[in-house]
């Protein structure tokens, strides 16, 4: 089998509402993510959440700071994705409601149940739980062993 690579940089956004987490998953599948997306050329991360919530969500950005950094490598469908994830405490102009995207639907969870659930990549989780108990930036790696 012939595997293919691609490099990624993507933004994310860790929002709270009503002290609870907002996470996304696609329809059928047992793992979490966080809000967000590619970074499109010429596009600040900052404006990659702007632009990710307004169209995964309709809603509007009112902050989002940054917070930290995780490189994170996988395979899917014969190609190994390698990303650089930056993460922004992001909050919203009003509530978050479902998904707009049809193929997607999203959970609020409690920050101290966070830790248990499957969310991707997981040193982006950990990360986050540690962030949340401290408030302090991070760079995280999770990369496979070389062979």
């Amino acid at each position: 089998m012939m595997f293919h690579s691609r490099f990624e940089v993507k933004a994310c956004g860790m929002i709270l509402h009503r002290g609870k987490i907002l996470l996304v998953r696609v329809k059928g599948k047992r793992y979490f993510f966080l809000p967000g997306g590619h970074v499109e050329f010429r596009e600040s991360a900052r404006e990659t959440i702007v632009r990710e919530i307004k169209e995964e969500f309709g809603l509007r950005v009112r902050t989002a700071k940054y917070i930290g950094a995780v490189e994170n490598v996988f395979s899917e469908h014969s190609t190994w994705h390698h990303e650089l994830i930056l993460m922004f405490s992001t909050t919203l102009a009003s509530a978050p409601g479902a998904p707009i995207e049809p193929h997607l639907e999203s959970a609020l969870v409690d920050p101290r149940a966070f830790a248990a659930l499957d969310v991707r990549p997981r040193a982006l989780r950990d990360a986050l739980v540690a962030w949340h108990r401290n408030r302090k930036g991070f760079f995280t790696t999770e990369l496979p062993r070389r062979r």
